[in-house]
Formats: structure tokens, C-alpha cells, sequence
């Protein structure tokens, strides 16, 4: 299956109009994955960086979260949500995008269910 991206969450990892191949996840998704996937109530495509996956512990030190490598910064009302949970629920994501300051993601849709994963991309055309 192909895609185009059509937003710049995801820069410099990918960028707006480029196309993707995507392969249906058989596999457990591994933190650093870049998922495809599709919101239940906009049926949006999305394009985003799992972050954690189900399981995982979520660490926040001083309005960042920890995850896959890197710090992200979050806003007081994402950080207080975060805080309610020790660990990402099964059959959840946390998806970021490697935008950070110019992504919506789990930030603010929240965990990304399993069920709404298309698959993972595997390469990028320009």
C-alpha cells in the first residue's frame, strides 16, 4: 500500500506530498516505528513516530516526556494528563511526531489504539 504525507509532522524524517510504502503490521510494533494509522471519528490518516508502546513506563522530567531516544516537550494540560498513567494501556501507542512543536499527536488526540494502526512505513520516494 502507498500514501502521501500531507502534513510536515514529520520532519526531517519525511515531508509534506512525499510517498510512503507502507507494510501491514504482522508484527509486534516496536518503539521507533513509524506508523500509519487512521482516527475512528474524522477518519484522518495520520503519519507518526511510536513513541512507546503498550507497556511501556511513561517518564516525565520537567515538562518533557522521555521516550525513544529524545525529550518532548509538553504543555501543562498534556503533562497532567500523561501523569495519570504510570504505563501505556495494552493495545495502545503513544505516536509523536519528529516535528515536535508543529505535530498533533498523542499530545492531544491521545493514545492510538491498535485497531487504527494501517501498518508501518518502509520507505520513503521523493
Amino acid at each position: 500500500m502507498i500514501a502521501r504525507v500531507q502534513e510536515s509532522s514529520m520532519e526531517p524524517s519525511l515531508h509534506n506530498g512525499q510517498i510512503v510504502l507502507i507494510k501491514k503490521i504482522t508484527q509486534e510494533t516496536q518503539r521507533g516505528d513509524i506508523l500509519v494509522f487512521r482516527l475512528p471519528h474524522t477518519r484522518e490518516w495520520l503519519v507518526k513516530r511510536c513513541v512507546l508502546s503498550q507497556g511501556d513506563t511513561i517518564l516525565i522530567n520537567d515538562h518533557q516526556l522521555l521516550g525513544y531516544h529524545r525529550k518532548y516537550f509538553l504543555t501543562y494540560p498534556q503533562e497532567q494528563w500523561l501523569k495519570e498513567y504510570d504505563k501505556v494501556p495494552l493495545g495502545n501507542f503513544l505516536v509523536l511526531g519528529d516535528n515536535q512543536f508543529h505535530s498533533r499527536d498523542s499530545r492531544d488526540l491521545g493514545f492510538i489504539k491498535n485497531g487504527w494502526v494501517i501498518g508501518r512505513v518502509i520507505k520513503a520516494y521523493e
